[in-house]
């Protein structure tokens, strides 16, 4: 009887000391394996953020204050920024408009600047000198203009890998609190006011009257153009452009 219950205790201590074995290797491969994803994961994903949040800021704030577009072509110098036209004509005539497409072209004018900036931001990355490999497909962004805020979505395959750690994704977005979207239905607005207006009589328009309590619109003379600024009144991003017509001689 003796004999049987040692033979049981030591089973007993047996089964004990195999489940904290088992429980000692399971808490130790969870405290190891993952302390390089927990590192390198955030960082790999908040490094690209960052360069399409800087890209996109960069570029919302050249489009706010060139016009609309981020090299400008057809300009006039103000206060050391070049304006676009949006419409301009150069003799006592309607102007015409340039830009009858203006928020789309300026979604345009987003995409290719944040691919542009985001593959140079890419090449300039740490993760291969840090001994990571990087594979890298082709940058898509698509840019949408809304009343009060502006959506940068980057379609941007990559794939970082070291060891047994590997880190993949594809799809990226970010969103900046401007009133984009508000800012150039005005200045659509004004400038067809401008084309029907030989006296630049844009202010009496109806839509242009009730916006003004939401939009601060401001204009100013230079030589025999026009230029627009517009800024909300609770947000401190403004649209600026040009304007020329009804010149006299």
């Amino acid at each position: 009887m003796k004999k049987r219950a040692q033979v049981t205790l030591f089973i007993i201590l047996g089964i004990v000391l195999l489940v904290a074995a088992v429980f000692f290797i399971f808490v130790r491969t969870k405290i190891i394996s993952p302390t390089i994803p927990k590192i390198i994961m955030p960082r790999v994903e908040e490094y690209v953020d960052n360069c399409i949040k800087e890209s996109g800021q960069q570029g919302l704030n050249l489009v706010g204050k060139q016009g609309g577009d981020i090299n400008p072509g057809f300009y006039t110098m103000y206060k050391g920024d070049k304006v676009t036209y949006l419409c301009y004509v150069e003799n006592y005539t309607a102007c015409v408009n340039r830009r009858p497409g203006l928020k789309f072209h300026i979604e345009r004018e987003l995409s290719s600047f944040v691919k542009s900036q985001l593959t140079s931001c890419m090449n300039n990355a740490p993760f291969e000198r840090q001994g990571y490999s990087v594979t890298q497909g082709a940058i898509e962004v698509e840019t949408t203009i809304g009343n009060y805020n502006t959506m940068v979505d980057v379609d941007f395959p990559i794939t970082i890998q070291k060891g047994d750690f590997v880190f993949k994704k594809d799809k990226f977005s970010a969103v900046f609190d401007v009133p984009l979207g508000q800012l150039v239905y005005i200045a659509n607005k004004l400038v067809d006011d401008e084309i029907t207006s030989p006296l630049g009589m844009v202010f009496w328009d109806l839509y242009i009257v009730q916006s003004r309590g939401r939009v601060q619109i401001e204009r100013d003379t230079i030589e025999k153009s026009e230029i627009y600024m517009l800024r909300g009144r609770d947000n401190p991003y403004a649209f600026k452009f040009a304007v020329q017509g009804w010149v006299r001689p």
